[in-house]
Formats: C-alpha cells, structure tokens, sequence
C-alpha cells in the first residue's frame, strides 16, 4: 500500500513539473512565436542602467507537489494506527505545501536590468529584461521591437 502511494505520488508530482517552466527574459532567447518573425531596429544610447528583480507568475505546481510529498512522506508517521498516519499526513501535507511555495517563489525571482536609453530621434524610454548582458550609460545598442514586445541587443 505504501509503495502504491508513493509510486502515484511521485508520477502526480512529475506531471507537475511542467508548470515550473517559465518564459526567459535574456536578450539572446526567442520564442519559437518570435522566431522567423520580423523586429524593427531601432538605434539608441543607454543613459542609465539599473539592476531589478523580475519576479514571474508561480503556477502553484511546487505547492502541489509539496503537498504530495508530504502526504507521502506523512503516511509514513503515526505508530500503524490509521488516526496517527492521517495527522501524520495532513501535518506533513501542510507543511510540504508551505515548502513547495517558498521554493516555487525564489524559483521565480530573476535578476535583470532596467536599461534607460535616448533613441536617435530623441525619445526617452526604458525597458525591463535579463541581466544576461552587462550595459553601461554611454553604450550604443539596438532596440528590437515586434508586436508591442522589445528587446535591447549590442
């Protein structure tokens, strides 16, 4: 019976996994919808540049499998009795839960740069990515835009 509930609690925590995969934000990733796809150049010069932290939606998939495991691991508790391994799996349930999320939610915080830049016709803007490329105020980049998503390359 154990074997059993560990066996389908680890499958449902594998089929969760998929829910931690998240869009990247570096410079040099695409999409495969922005593959193939044509991007406006423009040209422009970094005024300032500051370090941010992008935080990505969670999906809820490492709460579930906290509690998952915890279940599995809980049943495990209590001395045979099924009172005892039912708190023993509630408790633990609980406490994998509160775990999953944590880690789900560190998991989701990335580092990345606020790039403040002049376009050559004089317009200001800035915009959030990737710290995956070093910028410095003064650096000559390229803007790349397409369908209301840009990017700053060199």
């Amino acid at each position: 019976m154990n074997q059993l509930l560990i066996a389908s609690t680890l499958a449902l925590c594998a089929l969760q996994l998929p829910g931690c995969a998240w869009r990247s934000y570096a410079d040099h990733v695409y999409t495969d919808a922005d593959a193939q796809r044509a991007h406006s150049i423009t040209m422009a010069t970094v005024t300032a540049v500051r370090v941010v932290t992008i935080e990505r939606a969670t999906t809820g998939a490492g709460a579930a499998a906290g509690a998952n495991v915890g279940v599995a691991l809980g049943g495990f508790a209590g001395n045979g009795n099924g009172n005892g391994q039912f708190a023993g799996a509630v408790l633990a349930s609980v406490a994998g839960e509160l775990a999953g999320r944590a880690l789900e939610s560190r998991a989701a915080r990335l580092q990345g740069l606020e790039i403040s830049m002049r376009l050559d016709d004089g317009q200001q803007i800035a915009l959030v990515q990737a710290a995956d490329v070093v910028f410095r105020k003064g650096d000559r980049v390229r803007v790349l835009s397409a369908e209301g998503k840009s990017r700053v390359t060199r």
